[in-house]
């Protein structure tokens, strides 16, 4: 998470010198004709912009680790939207002080909207997977998250390393991040709520034979949640 918040910050920064050296990339800008480039400032526009991206880029590369820092890692997972839906709003309502075409007032907004919903989904997709277990139920929460009843679980795995993924057929992947339906070689399709990076893994079988991998940015706390569904499952077994 940390490398995407680094990466990610670095794009927001590239794009503010981007919108400000070549102002023709500004979307709803770069549709107008010449006769509505004449009522724009663009020199005006492209600098607000710039100096928006880069303070957007700057905030998430310095705020993560310091709320990291400082304990607050739920926040510091979600610094990307919570940093970007703010930003991509003030870019929204305040170009339309530097457009003086009367038609322009809402060209910007179709593109801000699409930015801050690729945004979401890219920081949906990155946070993180979190479990709750009780004595009946594993819940994990985030996108492609389920329920598994613990008298489901056929068998259960500590892997230190994900075979090879052969197919993605329903899932986001962005680097290391997997979540979804795969294909992975040796296990057929498998749910995975994986970080590449990280290992050990979880691996859980279902009477149905579907599987789930998992793991956690954590790898102690991944030890800790395989022990605890392993005790589950074995306290399950005795009562049969």
């Amino acid at each position: 998470m940390a490398i995407f918040n680094f990466v990610f910050g670095l794009s927001l920064i590239g794009i503010g010198f981007l919108v400000r050296h070549v102002p023709n990339s500004i979307a709803g800008y770069n549709t107008m004709s010449a006769e509505e480039k004449k009522k724009v400032d663009i020199n005006g526009l492209s600098c607000y912009m710039q100096r928006v991206f880069v303070a957007m880029g700057l905030t998430i590369i310095g705020g993560y680790p310091l709320l990291h820092w400082i304990g607050l890692t739920i926040i510091a997972q979600s610094l990307s939207i919570i940093v970007s839906f703010p930003g991509v709003g003030l870019i929204l309502i305040k170009s339309r002080k530097y457009d003086k075409n009367q038609t322009g007032k809402g060209r910007y907004i179709v593109p801000a909207i699409a930015a801050v919903a690729l945004m979401s989904i890219i920081g949906y997709g990155l946070y993180p997977t979190s479990i709750r277990i009780n004595n009946d139920q594993i819940e994990f929460s985030g996108m492609y998250g389920t329920k598994i009843k613990v008298n489901e679980i056929e068998k259960l795995e500590l892997l230190n390393k994900l075979p090879q993924i052969v197919l993605r057929t329903n899932g986001f992947s962005m680097g290391n991040v997997n979540k979804g339906y795969f294909n992975v070689d040796s296990l057929g399709r498998c749910r995975l709520l994986v970080n590449t990076l990280n290992s050990p893994l979880v691996a859980i079988t279902q009477k149905n034979n579907l599987k789930l991998i998992f793991n956690l940015p954590d790898s102690i706390k991944t030890i800790e949640i395989y022990r605890k569904i392993e005790q589950l499952v074995n306290q399950r077994k005795l009562r049969q």
